[in-house]
């Protein structure tokens, strides 16, 4: 059989086809995600529709093809190029029959999110036995800081009811993405999931976490024996509060939400963080219908036109409450995670779509380390005793972060279980021999057991989100994967320069990185990141530190700060920046940054629960 032969005209030409078509999908598809997500159901037909097309095409064997056609003329640069877009193409091969049972799994997955959307959420107050409207988030803050263990129990019985909503169509969806997955030729969707994302099995991967499991394990006797000082401390509705809720409650006037956008972009300018000419469009409050939980999506992403690059779009939420306990932490935290998510696909220069969005062959692993190094950072106390000030303008308290440290440190081994519970329930979800609803129920209050030290059974697996939607059911490992990434990653910069906040030679090296987008594989960009490979020796070192080490650490970082001050005073994040509720706009950067952030604290005003 004779091959045909391309000119690299026509080659670049067919790169072009393949970059403008995917974008044209991928722009039509998220803009739509976004308007669903976002509380307005009206679009859910067409986000349909508009998946089917995108994933018709990212399934083509025909385009598949004629790049491996391609390739056999092409010169160097363009069969690198056509490279990733072979990857691709074998990544998300889907055959038409297959392609029906996956329509089947996202008509199941929007009718279980439009009913969550649907579902009147709130609890009956324990006194006056009237019904308290509060969306799940707003349910999860007061169980957490609310002072009257009546409420925080009313509260924790509703959450835990809201588990068992959905488990007979999460046994109906399992079986249909388990049907998928055999198609493909998987064990099952764990297994494919966790192939197509990560390249890794489910043997590399669990051998991993079993031994983090256990060299940690222990602290939950240490935990245990704590109740005896604190009667109750184990019940479900009493463990955060008392643990942590007085300290949130004294944390939370060190981040008003009204000035945290501030912060947030004063923070990355000094830490040479930016997006790179993109736009921005951010809504962080709670609303009726909005989804419970938040994320980052790329309505537009980089691409290249004739050799220019174009600067793409990214727009990220959470489900702050103004006026709530924890709002203010709430929304810091999204801006460092989500845009941090924002900032690493929004700073590639690589001309091929395929390689700057965030589905596969992209790791979800090497996507959480961007994010989750980012909120560490906002989280770190290097970070707070600098940038966290009440409405006085007090700095937030060393000896607040020791009385905190001396009585959670014995918690600090046990930082991984929340990640590995839902890891290991999906992973024996799928691998479930005739799967039925009382099964999954078992599974949960069992998975429960393992990774949790608090007494009584609960379902609060099933209320994780990410189970029931196609992109996020079976990545949860990619958390997990990424706490050793940055924790890897945090020492490298620790070690090579003494600091992070405010040293803008963290943004230059994480700049470097975000350039060549998802062009290698997770391990493959620790290496280049780091200069080593991936281990969880940085995260162990960090989780079974003892407590007089935490603080000289922290001490050591504090005063390496101060003496490294950063003079820029200008906020300049390189975007164009909106600020949303729903539909409505609220105000943007044009004018400046801090004419923006005045603008939205007027605002939330008008938002603030009584």
């Amino acid at each position: 059989m004779i091959m045909k032969t391309h000119t690299q005209k026509e080659i670049k030409d067919f790169l072009e086809l393949l970059n403008l078509k995917y974008y044209n999908l991928s722009k039509k598809y998220e803009t739509y995600y976004w308007d669903s997500y976002m509380g307005d159901p009206s679009v859910d037909d067409m986000l349909r529709d508009s998946l089917i097309k995108r994933d018709s095409f990212t399934a083509s064997k025909k385009h598949l093809d004629k790049v491996r056609e391609m390739i056999l003329s092409a010169n160097k640069t363009n069969k690198a190029r056509l490279g990733y877009w072979e990857h691709f193409f074998e990544t998300n091969q889907i055959p038409q029959d297959v392609l029906t049972i996956r329509k089947e799994i996202s008509d199941l997955e929007n009718k279980i999110a439009a009913d969550k959307n649907n579902r009147k959420e709130g609890y009956i107050h324990p006194h006056t036995k009237k019904f308290i409207k509060a969306p799940m988030n707003q349910m999860y803050m007061i169980r957490a800081t609310n002072s009257d263990e009546k409420i925080r129990k009313a509260v924790h019985m509703t959450i835990e009811s809201y588990a068992d909503d959905f488990v007979k169509e999460l046994v109906e969806l399992v079986a249909l993405r388990n049907t998928f997955a055999k198609e493909l030729g998987y064990e099952d969707f764990y297994a494919y999931k966790l192939h197509v994302e990560e390249r890794m099995t489910k043997e590399e991967l669990f051998s991993l976490f079993d031994d983090i499991y256990d060299q940690t394990k222990f602290a939950f006797k240490d935990v245990r024996k704590m109740e005896k000082n604190m009667p109750g401390l184990t019940k479900p509705w009493n463990y955060g509060y008392m643990l942590s809720g007085d300290f949130t409650h004294e944390e939370d006037q060190y981040y008003p939400l009204d000035e945290i956008l501030e912060r947030w972009g004063m923070s990355f300018t000094r830490c040479g963080i930016d997006y790179a000419g993109g736009e921005l469009k951010l809504d962080l409050l709670e609303r009726n219908g909005k989804y419970n939980n938040g994320f980052c999506h790329w309505p537009k992403i980089i691409r290249y036109v004739e050799g220019k690059r174009i600067p793409g779009e990214a727009r990220f939420t959470c489900n702050a409450t103004y006026g709530q306990v924890g709002s203010g932490d709430i929304a810091g935290n999204t801006l460092f995670h989500e845009g941090g998510h924002a900032a690493h696909l929004l700073n590639s220069c690589m001309e091929d779509v395929c390689l700057n969005h965030e589905y596969p062959p992209t790791s979800t692993a090497w996507a959480e380390t961007q994010s989750m190094f980012l909120d560490t950072m906002f989280s770190s106390i290097e970070w707070r005793t600098k940038y966290a000030k009440n409405k006085d303008g007090k700095p937030y308290p060393l000896d607040l972060f020791k009385r905190k440290l001396e009585k959670l440190h014995m918690l600090s081994p046990l930082g991984m279980m929340g990640i590995s519970s839902v890891m290991y329930f999906e992973k024996e979800l799928y691998e479930m021999k005739k799967i039925t609803e009382k099964k999954v129920r078992d599974l949960a209050k069992d998975i429960h057991k393992r990774f949790s030290a608090q007494e009584g059974t609960s379902l609060r697996s099933l209320n994780t989100p990410h189970i029931y939607s196609f992109q996020s059911a079976c990545s949860y490992q990619g958390y997990g994967l990424a706490e050793l990434a940055l924790s890897q990653w945090r020492k490298y910069f620790y070690d090579t320069y003494g600091q992070i906040v405010d040293n803008p030679q963290v943004g230059k090296e994480m700049k470097q990185v975000w350039k060549i987008a998802n062009s290698k594989t997770f391990p493959e960009m620790i290496t280049i990141a780091t200069g080593k490979k991936l281990s969880a020796q940085a995260y162990l070192e960090s989780a079974l530190a003892t407590k007089e080490k935490s603080i000289s650490i922290a001490n050591k970082r504090i005063e390496t700060l101060s003496k490294n001050r950063s003079r820029k005073n200008v906020i300049n994040l390189k975007a164009n920046i909106s600020m949303w509720h729903g539909k409505k706009k609220v105000c943007d950067n044009k004018k400046s940054f801090e004419d923006m952030t005045q603008k939205y604290a007027k605002w939330l005003e008008t938002q603030k629960i009584k």
